[in-house]
């Protein structure tokens, strides 16, 4: 029996999630003649739209920071960090093509919700294409809302801030000040709803994001003799990693699986989690909505993840492949370029990336709470803040599984309902091109 509940855990957490990806998004992809691609250079002008119709709204640069707030988190450090030492750098570059299907799924997760949140009179992010008249998508409506504010209390609160707390200091007392603090900041933050939440990520994203960007692009400046040998073990590695990691990786599978839930895991594509967002812009056409999706994932996969991993293989630092290897590995690497500083300036993104997806989470959260359990909208204001101190201070390897089980059952309901409604994607991204 508890064989049984294992394998289940193991497919809704992961095979399911790498599954949908993977075949939906190629379908998808193809369907749309690979729009994602085709529209890159739009979704970015999209994303950086400043227009916000009415008061009432967001505009899509806020939509799209918000939305970027949850997905760059630790895992955008930490994260790839622990896939390479466990796939080997060949995970850089499945995390990478993964990414390119991710793209057009968050645009069709964005894109319905904008356009049935009008018609089922619902501004509750993917619940606007969830829910309808029928019995069976009353109970999915339930289960999503449920799934998502336990995923926002683990995937997007303890695991994040127990990331920075133990890169801060491994004293029980620093610790339990360095959640206490982010409880008050994400509580202050958090009760001031969607617009609070949106001039907050408005102006953190961007400002972590380019800190972030300059100092990994420092390490690979440095090491520019070694972009050659370090695009080859990518290359290489993602087909054939026994090559690259001296026989500590053999399986394809292994390398390949890790760099695509990594990649999920940042991204966030096939959760819904977008549609929180961007279904609060007062933006009428829903695939011109749905296009900033587009650059989330490229922002977020391609840009923030790949110049991590980047910055890692070149630093030419011994990595033990095969071994789970947190903070420590990319301490190392920045200790390459930036000497003595290495820990403070790790601590510091941690810290930035770790506090916006906290508040992220905490407003998807919210928002299923205030839909669908109005009762306990306060109840979770307080309580929320509060796992940020438990978060700091406990162990979170059942936290860790935890999340990924709650995301991956969150990723079933939604990507059910998003194929349900694929054709109605389909007709609103021909409109747009036409």
């Amino acid at each position: 029996m508890y064989n049984f509940f294992k394998i289940a855990e193991l497919a809704i957490s992961e095979y399911i999630p790498m599954a949908s990806v993977l075949v939906l998004g190629g379908i998808f992809s193809i369907k749309t003649k690979f729009f994602q691609i085709k529209n890159l250079k739009k979704s970015l002008i999209s994303a950086l739209g400043l227009d916000t119709n009415g008061k009432s709204g967001i505009n899509s640069f806020q939509a799209v920071c918000t939305t970027l707030a949850s997905t760059i988190g630790t895992g955008n450090i930490v994260g790839v960090a622990t896939a390479i030492s466990i796939g080997g750098p060949g995970a850089v570059l499945w995390m990478v093509l993964s990414a390119f299907l991710c793209m057009i799924i968050k645009m069709f997760e964005i894109t319905l919700a904008v356009k049935f949140k009008e018609k089922n009179n619902i501004k509750c992010g993917p619940l606007s294409y969830i829910k309808s008249d029928g019995k069976e998508t009353q109970i999915l409506v339930f289960l999503f809302c449920l799934f998502c504010v336990f995923s926002s209390f683990t995937s997007g609160n303890i695991t994040q801030i127990n990331t920075v707390s133990v890169a801060i200091s491994e004293n029980f007392f620093m610790k339990l000040l360095v959640g206490f603090i982010i409880a008050i900041l994400v509580f202050c933050v958090v009760c001031g709803g969607v617009k609070r939440i949106a001039k907050f990520s408005e102006i953190a994203v961007p400002f972590m994001s380019v800190i972030y960007i300059v100092l990994c692009l420092g390490i690979i400046i440095i090491n520019t003799k070694k972009l050659p040998e370090t695009f080859y073990k990518i290359i290489v590695g993602a087909f054939n990693p026994r090559a690259v990691t001296g026989g500590a990786v053999g399986s394809i599978s292994i390398v390949a699986g890790i760099g695509v839930s990594r990649g999920i895991f940042s991204n966030e594509a096939g959760l819904g989690t977008a549609a929180f967002a961007h279904i609060h812009c007062n933006n009428s056409d829903a695939a011109g909505e749905g296009i900033c999706g587009i650059f989330e994932v490229f922002f977020d996969t391609v840009v923030m993840c790949a110049l991590t991993g980047i910055a890692i293989i070149s630093a030419g630092i011994k990595i033990n492949y095969g071994q789970i290897i947190s903070s420590k590995l990319i301490i190392d690497v920045f200790k390459v370029v930036y000497g003595d500083f290495a820990e403070l300036l790790i601590a510091i993104m941690l810290l930035f990336f770790g506090f916006t997806s906290v508040v992220g989470w905490g407003y998807f959260g919210l928002e299923c709470v205030e839909y669908r359990f109005p009762k306990f909208k306060r109840l979770y204001i307080l309580i929320y803040p509060i796992f940020c101190i438990l978060g700091a201070i406990c162990s979170v390897s059942m936290a860790w599984r935890l999340a990924a089980l709650f995301n991956g059952l969150m990723l079933c309901i939604n990507m059910y309902c998003v194929l349900l409604h694929f054709k109605t994607a389909i007709k609103e991204v021909k409109n747009y091109e036409n």
